[in-house]
């Protein structure tokens, strides 16, 4: 599943400051996911979904794009409290 989501901004500038102080925060992000990862797997999903995640600007408007398999939405679903 591949998806998208758009967020204005106030102009260009701001959407392509955003992009690069947001790609540094989700490389960090991703590692620290990582590595609490080793230590709970049900984190793993997480992992496998923040390899995906890419931050860009289109004009005025940040966009994150990302994917989601078949596979790892199936743990995802498998780790949600049924009450």
């Amino acid at each position: 599943i591949d998806f998208q989501i758009g967020v204005p901004t106030k102009d260009d500038e701001g959407a392509t400051q955003l992009a690069g102080a947001g790609t540094i925060a989700l490389a960090l992000a991703r590692a620290q996911i990582a590595e609490q990862a080793k230590k709970d797997e049900r984190l793993a999903p997480a992992v496998e979904i923040m390899k995906t995640l890419r931050l860009s600007a289109q004009g005025s408007n940040l966009v994150v794009r990302g994917q989601i398999t078949f596979e790892t939405l199936g743990k995802i679903l498998q780790n949600l409290p049924l009450n």
